[in-house]
């Protein structure tokens, strides 16, 4: 008995003096240098070229079929148009058919009118030309004549006092001045007949323009007298004013006529919460799923975006922008979809291709810089500016690294806890929003 009891003893004071040796701060190299423990590991990410899609949550319902509205066509002359043909409400048409066709009879006469005007005034231009070409020839002899007429008058002139009485002498000098006077007034009767002629030269070459302007203006009211539906759909008429769309019935340039309804686009409003709204325009890619209809998923672009964001429900804070998207519905869907209907949507934001995406801890702020640590050919760290180009939730696209290279997740050179953040839960400032990262 006093046996076992001694080696119970040992045994407790053995373990207590390894207790305090091994558990002490003196003891504490000899016992990591006896046994070492394993170096933390570095998590590390190998850098790739990524698709990257941001998405917003956007809630909405259904509106209608897509409609067009067809005008009357705006002609050159604000004159009443007259319907001479239009299809039945009703009749499905194909995108280009001819829908409305109005009367043409007064553009046809105006028409051969004016270019009868345009081609009397071609005949008059060019008879005023021959004429001026041949008033021109005249007063080129009537000059030579004069010129004659005057070189013999002066020839004529008598001197010698002796010879020749006073009569003949002041004769001979009137003559002579008479003949130069009527060469004077021969070149400015030649010189007053030219500008005559060239001002009815541009007289009629101004009517002439003017008759050729309404030839043109005929010509494009006749043009624009056919409307053809813009998309093919079915027709819908507009009612209004006590007015009925028929033929015989008077319309205006750009007076609504009919609706083209398509068969198979649907309108669909959506609201997008204020936070979430960056991104957003004309022409985003829309995703949209039918409450009604599990299962059913439709694809769209936004046509219009609402200028200002509106409170919606009076106790809730928030505002929303309303967002018109135009969805591409098959064929066999269209008769179980019904205005009004619930849609839940995605409506994408933001896509980059060959995207350079890493998580916001494998990035390190330091004042206005933004660095990451990159792994060298002799296995060292080094840290690299680079730049961000956009972000969300736990996730930077960056500029500065290249498809290959290895970044570390964390501080390589300083000891810390590492603690990744958690990727589903997104931050206050994009609390809405969505990633997706397509390898």
């Amino acid at each position: 008995m006093k046996k076992a009891i001694s080696i119970v003893v040992v045994i407790g004071m053995a373990v207590a003096g390894a207790w305090w040796f091994f558990g002490s701060a003196a003891s504490k190299p000899l016992v990591e240098w006896l046994w070492p423990a394993e170096q933390d590991p570095l998590p590390t990410l190998t850098v790739r070229e990524r698709e990257y899609v941001v998405t917003v949550p956007a809630a909405g319902e259904l509106i209608g079929l897509q409609t067009v509205t067809v005008s009357s066509p705006r002609t050159p002359r604000w004159d009443a148009l007259k319907v001479s043909r239009v299809v039945e409400e009703g009749t499905i048409v194909a995108a280009g058919e001819t829908i409305v066709r109005f009367d043409s009879s007064s553009s046809t006469m105006s028409l051969e009118q004016n270019q009868n005007s345009v081609n009397r005034f071609d005949q008059q231009l060019s008879k005023s030309e021959k004429d001026t070409q041949t008033d021109g020839r005249v007063l080129v002899l009537d000059r030579q004549a004069a010129d004659l007429e005057v070189g013999y008058a002066e020839r004529q002139v008598r001197k010698d006092e002796d010879i020749f009485s006073r009569w003949e002498i002041q004769e001979s000098v009137v003559s002579a001045a008479l003949s130069r006077y009527r060469k004077e007034v021969l070149e400015h009767k030649g010189r007053l007949k030219g500008d005559l002629s060239q001002a009815d030269l541009a007289i009629l070459s101004i009517e002439r323009r003017k008759a050729d302007a309404e030839v043109q203006t005929a010509r494009e009211t006749l043009s624009s007298l056919e409307v053809t539906a813009p998309v093919s759909g079915v027709v819908l008429y507009k009612r209004g004013w006590g007015r009925e769309l028929k033929v015989g019935s008077e319309t205006w340039p750009g007076q609504p006529l009919l609706e083209v309804a398509s068969l198979n686009r649907l309108q669909g409003q959506l609201r997008v919460v204020e936070s979430d709204a960056a991104g957003l325009g004309e022409g985003r890619p829309v995703r949209a799923s039918v409450s009604a209809l599990p299962g059913v998923s439709l694809t769209g672009r936004i046509q219009k975006v609402a200028k200002v964001a509106e409170t919606l429900i009076e106790d809730d804070p928030r505002k929303y922008f309303q967002v018109e998207v135009l969805l591409d519905v098959p064929a066999e869907l269209m008769g179980r979809l019904k205005p009004g209907m619930r849609l839940e949507g995605a409506v994408e934001v933001s896509r980059r291709q060959k995207a350079v995406v890493v998580p916001k801890c494998a990035v390190i702020q330091r004042e206005n810089r933004f660095l990451a640590f990159v792994r060298g050919a002799d296995g060292r760290y080094v840290e690299r500016k680079i730049e961000i180009r956009d972000s969300d939730h736990g996730f930077y696209v960056v500029a500065g690294l290249k498809p290959g290279e290895v970044v570390c997740l964390r501080h390589p050179y300083e000891k810390q806890e590492l603690r990744l953040p958690d990727f589903n839960a997104p931050s206050m400032a994009t609390r809405h929003r969505s990633i997706v990262v397509i390898g």
